[in-house]
């Protein structure tokens, strides 16, 4: 494919991901391609991904993977106008190439590393150096000699120019200690959204003293999934919200019900990654009190189905297994909702499984407990508006709510 050549002539494109394969594993051809980009992509281009990705092909069982030849038409120019960069596994590339690409795009306002810490701290590195002005930071960092030792994406922030981020998300993959206090408040008179990711531990008073400092912050998100569940829920329960200005507050966990699928809701999230009843009730105390802080006014529900011979069952929309609804109480506090989205993973259903997961009773249940609900997306394979001609549940739904919008 003369993927490259046909995107050097498109004087006009704005936004642009590439998924190379397999140029992202083999740190020459990374070299190469980062060459590429400097020299022949349009100048147009304000938003690049460098995204690793195992585009693969199955024939026969075996997997292969796909392979493509590039074809370069060299240009000159510097990438101008590109204002947002994503690369996943710098450590693929030599920091020679990386400076260069960052020292020809001047106006780069958001910046997104995924990688070891090791690598990532360098890519940060050279960000807050050539790039001082960045207003989003984004870095999702996995386990290593520098997380050990306490040093992760938040810690690394503390060298951008201050009273600048805007934004700023750290993942910190097997869980971290939160010590980003000082990283924090050198940006609190800009920061408008925190988003901390995995962090296993938490001091009630250490993120509330931060947030307190944080006149312009609006949005924050706790990020917790798989065994690690951050931030506990009794610290967040304990801590006094009302010294912060926040107007939405997302609260990210996991949970699963035989290992069969999760419960995830929208602005706010409340999931647990085990079904135990102290559990349970700990989260509807959290749903109580963090319904004076922001009202919920979107949900995701998420069915997500296992490829074993034995589950050919998928979870209902709202019992997910016949459990949730009886105890997870803040499902009936969502009289303000006003948008629901249905996910089913990524898998395609056939006609009776979406009849076991979106089911007459539970359209019933919703019309009566979500009077303000407008609007229902269907995402995933196979899941578009001409679904509610297809199955009963949605059919009786329209005529119960004809207000209702199927996205």
């Amino acid at each position: 494919m003369l993927v490259l050549q046909l995107i050097s002539g498109m004087d006009l494109l704005r936004y642009l991901t590439l998924c190379p394969v397999p140029i992202m594993n083999n740190k020459k051809a990374g070299e190469e391609l980062f060459k590429v980009i400097i020299s022949c992509f349009p100048k147009a281009l304000e938003s690049l991904s460098l995204a690793q990705q195992q585009l693969k092909k199955f024939q026969g069982g075996r997997e292969q993977k796909l392979s493509e030849d590039y074809a370069i038409r060299k240009r000159e120019g510097p990438l101008t106008r590109l204002r947002k960069l994503d690369v996943f596994h710098p450590g693929n590339f030599a920091p020679d190439i990386f400076s260069e690409l960052l020292s020809n795009c001047p106006k780069i306002k958001s910046f997104t590393v995924l990688g070891s810490s090791s690598s990532s701290s360098v890519a940060v590195e050279m960000v807050r150096t050539l790039c001082p002005n960045i207003q989003e930071l984004y870095i999702r960092s996995f386990s290593g000699k520098d997380q050990r030792q306490g040093k992760h994406g938040l810690t690394w922030a503390e060298g951008m120019k201050p009273r600048t981020l805007k934004s700023l998300r750290v993942d910190e993959y097997n869980g971290a200690k939160f010590n980003g206090v000082k990283a924090i408040q050198q940006h609190s008179s800009s920061l408008t959204r925190v988003h901390l990711g995995y962090f296993q531990y938490l001091d009630k008073d250490m993120v509330q003293a931060t947030l307190k400092s944080c006149s312009a912050l609006s949005v924050l998100v706790f990020h917790g999934t798989g065994k690690v569940v951050a931030p506990p829920i009794d610290t967040i329960v304990n801590i006094n919200w009302a010294v912060t200005a926040l107007t939405v507050l997302q609260l990210v966990f996991t949970v699963r019900f035989q290992d069969r699928g999760y419960f995830k809701a929208g602005r706010r999230h409340y999931n647990s990654n085990c079904a135990d009843r102290d559990e349970w009730l700990a989260l509807e105390d959290l749903a109580r009190k963090l319904g004076r802080l922001v009202t919920l006014e979107e949900l995701t529900l998420v069915a997500v189905k296992e490829e074993k011979k034995e589950q050919t069952c998928v979870p209902g929309i709202l019992t997910l297994g016949n459990q949730v609804r009886g105890q997870l109480g803040f499902l009936n506090m969502l009289s303000e909702l006003k948008s629901l989205k249905v996910f089913r993973g990524h898998f395609h259903l056939n006609q009776p499984e979406m009849e076991a997961t979106f089911k007459r009773e539970e359209a019933v249940w919703i019309a009566n407990n979500w009077p303000s609900l407008r609007s229902i997306d269907l995402l995933g394979p196979k899941m578009k508006p001409t679904a509610i001609q297809q199955f009963s549940a949605l059919r009786w739904l329209k005529e119960e709510m004809p207000e209702i919008q199927f996205l």
